[in-house]
């Protein structure tokens, strides 16, 4: 499988240089993507070592083309975890997309939605995904509150009902205090409405088709498929069980919305 290349600042970035990003982190991103130290300083090169990683040349935006060169035939993405807006601005010279790292926001189970700015987390090897990771079977791989925000939009309902609230308590885990998580997912209770009740249709599904197709998924792919439905009422239970506050939950369309977050 392809993986990705992140590149990680050393000031303001890893936590013995003013940052959050922790050797525990390091050694799970290691497991699942090429990962170097960018950095235009002197002892560079000491630091990738002490860290087991990749190492182009001084100098940031001289060695993110390095990385590219070096990895970029086998990476379907790039990311650059840094501090600054100088940074922002080499990564996209370099296209890499950017993250800051007192500020690390994941786009779980993102598919096409690619955004930059956030870590994008899909299990398919789609181009511009900067983490091939399955949320049903994979820990998320980071540290304990290090993330600030969270979204999991058309992706909870793709977890197998009885690994759903793993991947939750996973969200909670890596989130700050205070850190935000928004949902989006399949309503059931405004699906039966729709379709049951005000017999609506979808251009020609209509009646049981139509009900499958909002319960069970498009099928357009082996991973779309849903594997547990909520209302707005069972997902606003299992948030407060794993200790998430719902600060507001609202319908668009067949979905329910959520914006929660950790207390």
């Amino acid at each position: 499988m392809k993986r990705t290349l992140i590149a990680l600042d050393v000031d303001g970035t890893l936590r013995e240089y003013g940052g959050i990003i922790g050797k525990e982190t390091i050694e799970r991103l290691k497991q699942i993507a090429h990962v170097g130290i960018c950095s235009a300083r002197n002892d560079a090169w000491d630091i990738a070592r002490k860290y087991g990683l990749g190492f182009g040349e001084c100098g940031k935006y001289a060695c993110l083309i390095h990385f590219r060169e070096a990895w970029g035939r086998d990476c379907i993405g790039f990311l650059y975890i840094a501090d600054t807006a100088q940074d922002e601005e080499e990564a996209q010279r370099a296209g890499f997309n950017f993250v800051y790292a007192n500020d690390l926001k994941l786009n779980l189970g993102c598919g096409e939605d690619i955004r930059f700015g956030y870590i994008n987390v899909d299990i398919r090897p789609i181009s511009g995904v900067n983490l091939v990771l399955d949320l049903e079977n994979q820990p998320l791989p980071f540290e304990d509150g290090v993330v600030s925000e969270i979204v999991a939009q058309d992706v909870i309902e793709h977890i197998h009902y009885h690994k759903v609230e793993n991947l939750l308590r996973e969200c909670y885990r890596v989130l700050k205090p205070g850190g935000t998580m928004y949902i989006r997912t399949p309503d059931l209770e405004r699906i039966v409405d729709k379709v049951l009740v005000k017999k609506e249709r979808l251009g020609a599904l209509s009646g049981y088709k139509l009900l499958s197709f909002f319960i069970f998924g498009r099928y357009d792919n082996p991973y779309d498929v849903h594997k547990c439905i909520f209302t707005k009422e069972l997902l606003k239970e299992l948030l407060e069980k794993i200790g998430f506050q719902v600060v507001e939950m609202w319908n668009d369309d067949s979905n329910l919305i959520c914006r929660c977050r950790k207390q």
